[in-house]
């Protein structure tokens, strides 16, 4: 179900000073563990307006100065991985840092958002740990061959339709995505240590008593704000008296989202008016259970994990439902008092930013369009994407300033506080960083030699099993293929006297003679 989004505050924009993206310029400059130069210019020609289909048309962009043999040289041989994905870290905290000292508020938390993404490589067959993963594509629910990523961004009212791209993990065949999106959340939460309360958004996948627990387990200053299944089952927890013998009864009354007929008296409830971005105006109903539980496991107890769960319903001008279903919503955590019912609805309304970050950087910023048979260097380029992306965002605030083009001062009315999208901030690129330069030195190009020798032959990859992540096991027959597969009494009685001696073997023959002329007489 589409969320329809309110209008965001209205208030300036970070990265409205030159001096302010250069700085962060500099620190994805100097973020490199080699070649710095070369990857600045990849990166600059990588957030430029131009459109290409393919990195290696990179190397015609006269942001540049260097051969398209450059590019595979820097990702595949010298920029490590680790050293990718510690350039993200870095330059991600250098925004945010530079987004609390723009925000004069006393607000002391920060919301993230997480989900996963699928890059299709069905021609890569020589690739690793290929398996199938979901996409968009021209058909809706596409499934296809290929790696899964989960990424990890932060949320903040000041980016408008930016997100912060934090941490990202390729999620192996043999990983759950869920598991390692909660341990990235738990990584970056226990390095930061600045007491803050952090809140993690995510759709109705990560409702499950899985991430209920990692939540409770990391600690008193996270809070998990997702989605529910219509048609979920939860519990109030049992209050009543116990028994003397036996184990304490932990579970009360049933509480069914697709049945009204087992709610009970909601604690709180309230209405107020929103605006969608074409004008159209909607009632939002928000109603609110609270200290529910849902069923665990021999190894997961949940009958003290608590949550709060919210019902919305979108209504038009004429008092018609919106949607088809109502949207629930649950917040776990200790300190769930810290947002109110408002809260937790506009703030889910924000991870929806995730999904058109993950459309942008496919459209725009090449991810998953490296042409490579190796895992490691499309992990690698799907940090560069994501620093592309904030490159791109540093500079977005310069988009509206006199560098914009005479026939394009025209959209600053749509946006009176000053956020630009990053397309078009993108389309501003070239523009924009004529007037903040470059880190980067340029190139000045010397002969090498004549490379491989005409008619070398190169050893073949191979071809690499796409992997299945579960597989038939015999407790999964179905009765119909049991059935199919019964033996007869005569291939058993068969099969048991192979294990019989000599001596067993005469006695059972002759009980079944005797058995037969009692037949026969009978």
């Amino acid at each position: 179900m589409a969320v329809l989004f309110s209008e965001p505050p209205t208030m300036s924009f970070p990265f409205s000073d030159i001096s302010e993206t250069n700085e962060i310029r500099n620190i994805i400059y100097n973020s490199f563990n080699s070649r710095n130069d070369v990857g600045m210019e990849l990166i600059d020609a990588l957030s430029s307006g131009t459109k290409v289909d393919a990195p290696i048309e990179l190397s015609q962009s006269h942001h540049f100065t260097r051969q398209h043999s450059s590019i595979s040289q820097s990702i595949t041989q010298f920029i490590t991985e680790e050293a990718m994905s510690e350039a993200l870290k870095t330059v991600s905290i250098a925004v945010q840092n530079h987004l609390d000292l723009f925000n004069d508020s006393d607000d002391e938390i920060r919301f993230f958002a997480l989900d996963e993404t699928g890059i299709f490589k069905p021609c890569a067959k020589a690739m690793d740990d290929r398996g199938h993963v979901h996409g968009c594509s021209k058909t809706h629910g596409a499934i296809g061959v290929g790696h899964s990523y989960s990424y990890l961004v932060g949320l903040s009212p000041m980016l408008g339709n930016w997100v912060i791209p934090i941490n990202k993990q390729r999620v192996a065949t043999s990983d759950s995505g869920i598991t390692l999106g909660l341990k990235q959340f738990r990584g970056h939460v226990e390095s930061q240590k600045n007491g803050k309360m952090s809140v993690l958004t995510a759709d109705s996948k990560y409702s499950t008593k899985e991430a209920v627990n990692e939540i409770y387990e990391t600690g008193g200053n996270t809070l998990l704000l997702t989605r529910l299944n219509s048609v979920r089952n939860l519990y109030f927890p049992y209050t009543g008296g116990q028994k003397k013998i036996g184990m304490d009864k932990e579970y009360g009354d049933i509480f069914q989202l697709h049945d009204d007929s087992t709610w009970s008296e909601s604690a709180d409830s309230m209405d107020f008016d929103i605006e969608s971005v074409r004008g159209k105006k909607y009632k939002v109903k928000l109603t609110k259970w609270e200290k529910l539980i849902m069923s665990g496991s021999n190894e997961i107890k949940m009958h003290d994990r608590y949550f709060d769960i919210v019902r919305v319903l979108i209504t038009n001008e004429a008092g018609e439902s919106v949607h088809h279903k109502c949207m629930w919503l649950m917040l776990a955590g200790e300190n769930r008092d810290l947002l109110s019912m408002r809260d937790i609805f506009e703030r889910y309304t924000e991870r929806f930013k995730i999904e058109h970050f993950f459309r942008f950087s496919k459209q725009q910023l090449l991810l998953g369009k490296y042409q490579t048979p190796d895992t490691e260097t499309q992990n690698k380029w799907c940090d560069f994407s994501a620093l592309a992306y904030l490159n791109l965002l540093s500079c977005s605030g310069l988009a509206n300033s006199d560098l914009v083009k005479p026939w394009q001062k025209g959209m600053q009315n749509k946006n009176p506080q000053g956020t630009k999208s990053p397309s078009q901030t993108k389309r501003m690129f070239d523009s924009i960083s004529a007037a903040t330069g470059t880190p980067a030195t340029a190139c000045n190009y010397v002969q090498h030699g004549d490379g491989r020798k005409l008619g070398t032959i190169l050893e073949k990859r191979g071809k690499k099993p796409v992997i299945r992540k579960s597989e038939p096991d015999q407790k999964s027959i179905s009765v119909k293929s049991k059935k199919q597969n019964k033996k007869s009494d005569a291939e058993k009685i068969k099969k048991a006297s192979e294990k019989l001696t000599s001596g067993e073997l005469d006695n059972l023959h002759a009980i079944l003679v005797k058995l037969d002329m009692i037949e026969k007489t009978a």
